[in-house]
């Protein structure tokens, strides 16, 4: 520690076992967290009383026109101040007495308080119940003074009460006077020297006995001389007439009644508040009739409950307010009287001693839970206006008496500040509240200052964390009493605090060249977040993203191997060994966690790396603090044994306390001073009051104060300087400025590398450019190695799959393959990517080919038999395998089932299956589905987010490796034996270059096709336009010159391709002839049968015979049928016929069969059996899994194109 010189005394005042003198001086002076200490003060002048708060150590002459200031009033400025009647010259300042909490300032000659007069005196009357309970009234010599209805006279023999023939009233005597009653007392039981009579007595007293004895006496005397006995009689009648009238009086006079049990001696406590203005007294206060359980419930009209409870609360609180107070109530404006003191944070089991008020049964619920945890030291006064609504839990009740019996607000307010004005300080006090910018080597938030501060620095890490007793400097000596600091306290204790005051203190002692900072903030990264920014900090890790703190501990191990192999070079034995100005030195690594146990019970292996630090900590020049509620289970022996820097917050329980400084002091710690600690270097113990971040001089010394009831001293109200001192220092480091100081940019000079960026671009991957070899695709995370590296795919060397769930990346990362390979001059086919995906392909150019989805099996297979079957062919020229995405291989797979009976799914299989290889694979899959029954087939894998850890393992992620990802992008790239995070780039937006050779682009065919405007070409009988078909889904033309036959089953459209013939053969010219009835276009003739049975070439050149349903003709006109293949075989006519598919591949004679023989058809809906029959082998590959109407196959020869048939304008809608 630095700051005090530590001493024996110092060590004895916090011994092991005895409490700390902790200053509770909450309810008199407690200060907005992060200012100076401030109180508050009463401005009375005769427009009106205005509550100010003022900062301890402000001067009265900087008080008054501040004071002039908020009121409006000149004269505060120009004329003296006094409180009390005591006048205050300019150098007074606040928080001397009388300048002190509560204390009501007034202009010119001041009043002195009645109490205070009172107790001066050489008698006072004290009231001890009615509606002045606990007021003092002085009695000074030969004055007659009335008290209530009584009138009393003091003189030099003493007390007398008037009207009562001058009785004297002796000291402690009650009188009695209706509801009201006084007791007479001396300054002396008012200081406590002498305590009167506990028992009341009557006021009046027996008459002298001389003035009944001596007549008694002279009778006997005469009837002794007379001899007379009658005298003697004569004589009784003188002491009979004296006492027979007192007798009767007493008999008739009601009793003087004592002081209601519970009620308690009010005025002694006020008595012993006004004696301590002149001297210094012992404190007092009074119990009550409290139960068992420290509870009291106050019962009656609102009125009297009220007062009563006023007494209560006044006497519980004490005369030098060493109880505190807690009002909940649904009527604050009832307790503004002691605005000055009072909370609503109920206090806990370990907090110093605490009256809290329940006021209304709609509290009862709430103080009923408080109570049943807290000890009976804590009182609970419950107020209460129906006994029926008194807890069967609180035994104690002290009803009204059916008049109001206590202090008046006023009073009751008079006697609070009285109270808190003498509360027991010492010179060993801490302040309640300090300022970071207040303490001495702290710059202001300017980079001038900061820098001129890092240029000053010297010698090792003593960061400035607070003050202590007396307000000297607290500092911790990290290189003497560390080099570790274990940080323990409960929920709102002030944790977060001290450590931002730590870490922004040793950020502007030490420039970031000297000192790099590492923040593991598991407390959802809201602790550490405002120092973040500091340009010390090489790294802000968060309990948010697990992996990422796992990465921490793997970077920590490598800093220490670093540094160790940086000592050993130099043959030092640490770092303060080597020179701090060689650029191979490396800065001090403070590192600063926030919640240790969320951090070991979230991140395997933390225990043993903090443990390992802190052995080897000292030597390397690393230092931990490490903040916990409770150490017990994540600090271990081996941890603790290297930790002697201890700091302790409020913790809930005595143990928490011990385990952390070795004693159960911080138990005691008030939960309403946030903030302050107790400090354990070595063997010694001191108490601090931590630092909040706020520069100096940040609010006004006199401001108004809150009128609201119920007002919390301390409650911040502003927010801390912590991101004006970052800006200032990251200024002076040259960071968020055009041109830095001298132009160099100061950073810590650690081979840290923080976590992977959400985001990586092509340029953060430019140390490997695309090639034909090697694609970059991510940029990947090795801290073990300190070091990034960009992963790759080989697309020569094996194929490539993409796992992940939902939203993790999959098609962007596809897309990231797709781009590259492009730019790196490789053909690229595409199933299943969306619109905008394509869109970019298409931008990037290169050799696109095919682009498709799994909805096209037909077009998917058969891009597979090409690749497969003439790969160099398909490749467009390029070097090297064309690539070929496949996003969604799972759906693709489902979707190539269909094909060949589940030949078309072998096919795509067999790319990683089988030997050869004619192309390079980079497919998707969500990991939850089928996908990963292939993925050990894969020589790469990129391992994407995914929903569950299990999973993750099931993808073969190793186990240190697995769970943690949620950036979309963010994946574990599995090459072989190795495994390495990585962030997957996104996709470049440069153009490759136009290739030489367009590669083979196949399309899907249209579910309905529409016939050109405008023939395309001249139209001849053997160019006949029918559909779109192809590979590039052109236009497919059919030739007439040897007839042609419409096969397939009902329903698939032969009739309507029969009139899209016809057309077209109209369109060329030729003459079209029918004999059947039809939707045929104008221009076809209906012939008469008997006519085509004479029909020769005589008649001209061939026309085009039109038959529908040719088989159904041959049924019913076998003859016509036989002409008809007479006209086939011999070419008179064209014959363009329909049948049936079965019944065409079932044909043997006739024209049926000559057609069918000829291998000129058109086959729709392949998929029927008999369709696929007259196609061949290859109608499984050429038939797609659902065929719209006018689907088919042309069939020439041994060769098959599918087609979508036009649709003829009858069939138009």
């Amino acid at each position: 520690m630095r700051g005090r010189r530590w001493s024996r005394a110092d060590r004895t005042a916090c011994g092991p076992g005895e409490p700390p003198r902790i200053d509770r001086s909450v309810r008199s002076a407690r200060s907005r967290p992060g200012h100076a200490r401030r109180v508050r003060l009463t401005v009375s002048s005769p427009a009106a009383d205005l509550d100010v708060e003022a900062d301890v150590g402000t001067r009265v002459g900087v008080l008054r026109p501040q004071i002039a200031r908020l009121t409006g009033e000149p004269g505060w400025a120009v004329e003296q101040l006094t409180v009390g009647g005591r006048t205050l010259d300019d150098s007074h300042a606040v928080g001397h007495a009388p300048l002190v909490l509560g204390a009501v300032v007034r202009l010119g000659p001041g009043l002195v308080d009645p109490a205070v007069l009172a107790v001066r005196a050489p008698w006072h009357v004290a009231v001890l119940a009615g509606p002045a309970a606990g007021d003092l009234v002085g009695l000074d010599l030969g004055r007659e003074v009335r008290v209530g209805g009584v009138r009393v006279r003091a003189g030099r023999r003493g007390v007398r009460i008037r009207g009562h023939r001058g009785r004297r009233w002796r000291l402690g005597r009650v009188v009695v006077d209706g509801a009201a009653r006084y007791a007479l007392r001396t300054p002396a039981t008012a200081r406590g020297d002498a305590q009167p009579p506990g028992v009341d007595r009557s006021l009046d007293h027996a008459p002298p006995a001389l003035t009944w004895l001596a007549p008694l006496v002279g009778a006997g005397a005469l009837a002794a001389v007379t001899r007379q006995p009658a005298f003697l009689v004569a004589a009784l009648a003188v002491p009979l007439v004296t006492l027979a009238p007192r007798l009767a009086r007493r008999f008739r006079r009601r009793p003087s009644a004592p002081v209601p049990p519970g009620a308690g001696d009010l005025a002694a406590v006020v008595a012993r508040s006004a004696c301590a203005v002149d001297a210094v007294v012992p404190p007092t206060a009074w119990s009550g009739p409290w139960g068992a359980d420290g509870s009291l419930a106050v019962v009656g009209p609102r009125a009297e409950a009220l007062a009563l409870a006023r007494s209560v609360a006044l006497g519980t609180v004490g005369s030098h307010a060493d109880v505190g107070l807690v009002v909940l109530s649904t009527a604050p404006d009832d307790w503004r009287w002691a605005r000055w003191v009072t909370t609503n944070a109920l206090p806990g089991p370990g907090a110093t001693d605490t009256l809290v008020v329940a006021d209304g049964r709609d509290e009862l619920a709430r103080a009923a839970r408080w109570r049943t945890g807290s000890p009976a030291r804590h009182r609970l006064l419950l107020v209460l206006a129906d006994p029926r609504d008194v807890p069967a839990w609180c035994s104690a009740v002290l009803p009204t008496g059916g008049g109001v019996d206590g202090p008046t607000t006023d009073a009751a307010e008079a006697q609070l500040r009285r109270a808190i004005a003498h509360h027991r300080r010492d010179a060993a006090t801490v302040p309640d509240a300090v300022a970071l910018g207040d303490l001495p080597g702290i710059p202001p938030p300017v980079p001038a200052a900061v820098t001129g501060r890092w240029h000053a620095c010297a010698g090792p890490l003593v960061p400035v964390v607070g003050r202590g007793p007396g307000g000297s400097a607290v500092h911790l000596d990290l290189a003497r009493d560390g080099p570790h600091v274990l940080v323990g306290g409960t929920t709102g204790a002030g944790k977060s605090e001290l450590l931002v005051a730590l870490v922004l203190s040793c950020a502007l002692h030490q420039p970031p060249e000297r000192l790099a900072v590492l923040l593991v903030d598991f407390k959802g990264g809201t602790g550490l977040g405002p120092v973040a920014r500091l340009p010390h900090v090489v790294d802000h890790v968060s309990d948010l993203d697990p992996a990422t703190a796992q990465r921490v501990l793997v970077g920590l191990r490598a800093e220490v191997r670093r540094r160790e192999r940086i000592l050993a070079a130099a043959g030092a034995r640490d770092l303060d060994d080597l020179d701090a100005a060689d650029v191979v030195t490396p800065p001090r690594l403070l590192v600063v966690v926030d919640e240790l146990r969320a951090l070991v019970d979230d991140v395997p292996g933390a225990t043993a790396t903090f443990a390992r630090l802190a052995a080897v900590g000292r030597a390397l020049g690393i230092h931990l603090v490490l903040a916990t509620q409770r150490p017990a289970g994540a600090v271990g022996a081996d941890l603790r044994a290297n930790v002697s820097l201890r700091i302790a917050l409020r913790v809930t329980d005595d143990a928490d306390s011990t385990d952390i400084i070795d004693v159960p002091d911080a138990a005691r710690i008030d939960p309403r001073t946030p903030g302050r600690a107790l400090v354990r270097a070595g063997s010694g113990l001191e108490r601090v009051q931590v630092a909040r971040a706020l520069a100096r001089g940040t609010r006004p010394a006199v401001r108004l104060a809150d009128a609201r009831a119920g007002w919390r001293p301390g409650a911040p109200e502003a927010p801390d300087d912590v991101a004006a001192w970052v800006r200032a220092a990251r200024v002076a480091a040259g960071l968020d400025v055009t041109t830095a100081p001298g132009g160099v940019v100061r950073r810590p000079d650690v081979p840290w590398l923080p976590a992977l960026p959400a985001t990586v671009t092509s340029a953060d991957l430019a140390r490997d450019e695309p090639s034909a070899d090697r694609i970059p695709l991510a940029l990947t995370d090795e801290p073990a190695d300190q070091r990034r590296g960009v992963a790759c795919w080989a697309p020569d060397e094996g194929h490539l799959l993409v796992l992940g769930g939902p939203r993790s990346g999959r098609t962007t990362t596809l897309l990231r393959v797709g781009t590259a390979a492009l730019l790196a001059g490789r053909t690229v086919h595409a199933i299943g990517l969306p619109p905008w995906a394509i869109d970019h392909l298409e931008h990037v150019g290169g050799t696109l080919g095919t682009v498709t989805s799994p909805d096209e099996p037909r077009v998917v297979a058969h891009l597979l038999r090409l690749l497969t079957d003439r790969g160099r062919l398909a490749t467009g020229g390029t070097t090297g395998l064309p690539v070929l995405l496949v996003d969604g291989l799972d759906a693709a797979l489902d979707a190539l089932s269909r094909i060949q009976r589940g030949a078309g799914a072998d096919l795509l299989t067999a790319t990683w299956r089988g030997s050869a290889r004619h192309l390079a694979l980079a497919a998707s899959g969500d990991v939850r589905g089928t996908v990963l029954a292939h993925a050990a087939a894969f020589r790469d894998r990129l391992v994407l987010p995914v929903p569950d850890a299990g999973l993750d393992l099931l993808a073969g992620v190793p186990r240190g490796l697995a769970d943690g990802r949620s950036h979309p992008g963010r994946a574990v790239h599995l090459d072989g034996e190795r495994a390495a995070l990585c962030q997957v780039a996104l996709p470049s937006a440069d153009q490759a270059r136009k290739p030489t050779v367009a590669p083979v682009r196949l399309r899907p065919l249209p579910a309905v096709a529409r016939p050109p405007g405008a023939p395309r070409r001249p139209a001849t009988l053997a160019a006949v336009p029918l559909g779109i078909g192809g590979e590039s889904a052109g236009e497919v033309l059919v030739d007439l010159g040897r007839g042609l036959l419409v096969a397939g089953p009902p329903g698939s459209g032969r009739t309507s391709t029969l009139v899209v013939i016809a057309s077209g053969a109209l369109v060329a010219g030729a003459h079209a002839l029918t004999t059947s009835t039809g939707p045929w276009p104008p221009g076809v003739e209906r012939i008469d049968p008997r006519l085509l049975r004479s029909w020769s070439p005589a008649h001209g050149p061939p026309p085009v015979l039109l038959v529908d349903d040719l088989d159904e003709l041959e049924r019913d006109d076998p003859s016509l049928v036989d002409r008809m293949a007479e006209l086939v075989t011999s070419g008179t006519a064209l014959v363009v016929a329909t049948a049936d598919g079965h019944a065409a591949a079932g044909a043997y004679r006739g024209a049926l069969a000559a057609l069918v023989r000829r291998r000129a058809m058109v086959v729709l809906d392949p998929l029927d059996a008999a369709s696929a029959d007259l196609v061949g082998p290859s109608a499984g590959w050429l038939a797609d899994p659902v065929s719209p109407a006018g689907r088919g196959v042309v069939v020439r020869g041994r060769q098959g194109v599918p087609v979508q048939v036009y649709r003829s304008a009858q069939d138009a809608p």
